[in-house]
């Protein structure tokens, strides 16, 4: 596949067609298009929401080798202060484009995004798994700007509309 074809993002990944998720999982090669790091933050320093569950972690958007599909990364790691071991956990979730994905994570804490309604992969301490039975459907842009305004109502709303603004809609 030219570098061409791989520009034009198929949704949702190639890995929907793979019924078992651990093959799915191990079939995925990608590449980093975007760190969005640990959290959220307007440009005066307020935080909306982190990016991970636990003690530690980070998001990011990746494009699948193979079909150009993109997946947004979502990593958390639980440090155990015990003998058991630490705990890891990362979803795979589905986006239709780059700017989706940028709403997505402006939109969604952690928790909403690992609980997004449509089917994803889950790795949970080296155990693979689909979760949720939906398919994935692309989510409407101005829905999704609508939603972000809606659920930060006490943020400064220039800065809001400043971080939306950074979102290539095109």
């Amino acid at each position: 596949m030219s570098k061409s074809e791989r520009n034009e993002s198929r949704f949702p990944c190639h890995i929907y067609e793979i019924a078992d998720a651990k093959e799915a999982y191990d079939s995925f090669r990608g590449e980093l298009i975007k760190e969005y790091g640990d959290d959220v933050t307007l440009d005066d320093g307020t935080v909306l929401h982190g990016n991970y569950m636990w003690d530690d972690g980070s998001r990011s958007l990746v494009r699948c080798k193979k079909c150009g599909g993109l997946l947004i990364m979502q990593s958390s790691e639980y440090h155990s202060y015990s003998d058991s071991p630490d705990g890891y956990y990362r979803d795979w979730i589905p986006a239709a484009s780059v700017a989706e994905a940028d709403l997505l994570n402006i939109l969604l804490g952690a928790a909403e995004m690992e609980n997004v309604p449509c089917r994803h992969i889950r790795g949970n301490n080296g155990d693979v798994f689909w979760t949720g039975d939906k398919e994935p459907e692309a989510y409407d842009p101005d829905e999704l700007v609508q939603a972000i305004k809606k659920a930060y109502p006490d943020a400064d709303p220039e800065l809001l509309d400043d971080l939306i603004r950074g979102v290539t809609l095109g």
